[in-house]
Parts: structure tokens; sequence; C-alpha cells
């Protein structure tokens, strides 16, 4: 483009150039004529600078798009390097998390002691539209509506209240020889919004995001991080048939099930890997979930 337009310049300079010397050389012209072929000529001048001009503004603007095109193809493949690493970060985690989960499901758990199930049941009737208690499973449950916003991973004020009531239950002598483990639950709603497909991948993803957080709460309030695992299974064990579209309220839950240390202890080792396990500090779990930053309100699928 650019090498086309100087020749061009050149030419039409040239030919200008040609056109007056030839008129000039063919013999006595008038005045008259002569100031006419020298608008003429000017006028051309002009003309060839306005064009110049033209050319070299669309030559700037091709070298923008250019650059700017430039740009976004290596934008766009680094997308695509995140978005691959992402994928294999989010399928890792699943499958640690179902190794984990299958093995979870191999646990019995039975009866508590009678003064640990009084505490639960006096806990369950003292908040009744956030807990229930099974006291044959030995099995709290959270109503994640109530626990967490739409799509968050973050504990609301009222979940932490009924939280600091069983950590003191578990910090008892007779609370204390127990294991606890947290699986958390969504319903079959499909994640929509994109930043909490960002933090969580999936409902998995969400469900264990959640056990986590309610890990971490019992931990701050002086629970040992050492005794509590986490599990997510995600939309995968439904308690009540799935709704409209998926949104199914009862299936949206935290369970917190207490089995005796002495029969789960070899049951939950670490897979090669490490994929499956208690862990003491602040901010990871079992199941080699990352914690991130704290989750705001999304209208999510998984609820």
């Amino acid at each position: 483009m650019q090498i086309r337009s100087s020749r061009s310049r050149r030419l039409l300079a040239a030919a200008t150039t040609v056109l007056a010397a030839g008129t000039l050389l063919g013999g006595c012209v008038s005045q008259e004529a002569y100031d006419n072929l020298a608008d003429t000529n000017r006028g051309l001048q002009n003309r060839n600078a306005e064009l110049v001009r033209d050319v070299e503004g669309q030559e700037a603007m091709i070298r923008q798009f250019q650059a700017q095109q430039n740009r976004t193809e290596q934008a766009l493949a680094e997308l695509r390097r995140e978005n691959s690493a992402l994928r294999g970060t989010v399928g890792d985690r699943e499958r640690a998390l179902r190794d984990f989960n299958e093995r979870l499901a191999g646990v019995t758990f039975g009866e508590l002691d009678a003064e640990t199930s009084r505490a639960l049941s006096q806990l369950a009737a003292e908040n009744p539209e956030l807990i229930t208690y099974d006291p044959d499973r030995g099995m709290l449950r959270f109503a994640s509506d109530l626990t967490f916003a739409s799509g968050s991973a973050e504990l609301r004020d009222t979940a932490k209240s009924g939280l600091a009531a069983l950590a003191r239950v578990l910090q008892t002598a007779a609370g204390a020889q127990y294991e606890i483990h947290v699986v958390g639950h969504t319903d079959a709603q499909r994640m929509a919004n994109p930043a909490t497909i960002r933090r969580h991948g999936s409902n998995i993803g969400l469900s264990a995001n959640r056990a986590i957080s309610v890990r971490d709460e019992l931990v701050s309030l002086g629970v040992e991080g050492r005794k509590i695992m986490v599990a997510g299974w995600g939309e995968f064990r439904p308690v009540a048939p799935s709704g409209p579209g998926g949104a199914t309220p009862a299936n949206r839950r935290v369970e917190i099930l207490l089995t005796r240390a002495s029969s789960a202890g070899a049951e939950f080792q670490p897979s090669e890997g490490g994929s499956a396990a208690p862990s003491g500090g602040r901010g990871t779990s079992g199941v080699g979930v990352d914690r991130q930053a704290p989750p705001t309100r999304q209208d999510a699928g998984g609820k």
C-alpha cells in the first residue's frame, strides 16, 4: 500500500510538470492562458496533497487495526491456555472428590452416646428452620438456603450462630470422641453466572466449597481440624424429587455426620496424591480443594 501510494504521487507530480513544460515550449501563449494553466497546476498539486494525506491516514489506520488484531489474537491465545488449565484443574478435583465420596459411602454411621445425642436434638429444636437432626444416623442437616446465599460458599450469620452451638457440643468430653464428616449437596439447577462457574467450576465444586466453609468455621471455633473431613456430592445425592429446572430446596443442604474415631480412622487415609484426608490447616480440605477468596452472592445453579 505504501509503495503504490508513493509511486502514484511521483507519477502525478511528473505528469503535472510535463504538462506545464509542454505548454510553455509549444509557443507563445497569452497571459490569460498562462494564468489558467498555473491555476490548473496549483489545483492539481493541492488535490495531489489531499490524496497523499488521505493515503497516509488510511495507512496509519491499517497499522492500528493490525496492531489491535495482534493484541486480540494474543489475548485469545492466553485465554485458551487459561481455560485449558482450569478444565484440567476442575477435572482433577472432581476425580478426587468422587474417589473420596466412594470411600465415604462405605462408612457406617450409627447412634451416638446419649449425652451428645440429647445436645444435638436440643440444638435442632432451637433452630428448627435451619437444622434437622437424625439420631439414628448421628447426623445434623443444615438447610443451604439459610446457610448460604445463592451460588455462594460464604456462611450467613444465622448459620454461624448454629455452628457455634455445635462447636460447643463437639468440644465436650462426650462430643470430642467423634470424627466429623461435613458433606455438601446442591440441587440439579445448572450454573449460569460466569463468576460462579469460575469460582466453583460445577455443582460438585460448589457443594465441596460449602463443606469447606463449614469446616473452617468449626476450626475457628476451636474444633480440632484433624478430626474433620469434607466432601461434596453436588446434585448426585438428592433427598427429594427434582423440581422444575432442577430447583429443589430440600436437596440444597450441608450434612454433618459424627462417627467414632476408631471406626473411621483407617477408612479415610489419603490415596495416592492426597485426594482425601483430614486437614488441620485453615483454607484446605481433605479432598484437595483449595479455598479461594470469599465468594459473593450469585444467581447460579445448584443454589
